[in-house]
């Protein structure tokens, strides 16, 4: 490989710089292993994993409401088809803890949401995210 194209790819780094403002430049971020982001202060580019805390913050809201909505419809089809020996109680429990935590994912994705700002795409995927506990029986 030569020197020339060495340079011409982006540095690697574990996770974006939230302080600096940055661009996403990869055009599809659910498809790419890795993300490329330009740095819009200084034009430097950097190639990151495509991680949760590396994806733009509407990304993860996406994602966010997406597990929301699969907990539940998983709710939904617990009440529809019980499980084989679970109570009626118990699988009232069960439907109302999966509605809980679905609720719960969707306020952090209003949180989530609420703390993105302009030019800077990936800050408010840096912050801790609450999802509840896991819905067992």
């Amino acid at each position: 490989m030569s020197a020339a194209t060495l340079e011409a790819r982006p540095a690697f780094a574990q996770s974006v710089d939230v302080e600096r403002p940055h661009e996403l430049l990869t055009e599809n971020a659910r498809r790419s292993g890795t993300l490329v982001y330009r740095y819009t202060d200084t034009g430097e580019m950097v190639t990151v994993p495509n991680v949760p805390y590396n994806q733009p913050a509407t990304t993860r809201v996406e994602v966010m409401r997406y597990h929301a909505d699969q907990e539940v419809e998983k709710a939904g089809r617990m009440q529809k088809y019980p499980s084989v020996g679970v109570s009626p109680e118990r699988t009232a429990v069960l439907v109302e803890r999966l509605m809980a935590r679905a609720a719960q994912i969707r306020r952090e994705a209003a949180r989530i949401e609420q703390a993105d700002r302009e030019g800077h795409p990936v800050a408010a995927s840096h912050l801790p995210v609450d999802y509840g506990p896991n819905v067992g029986f």
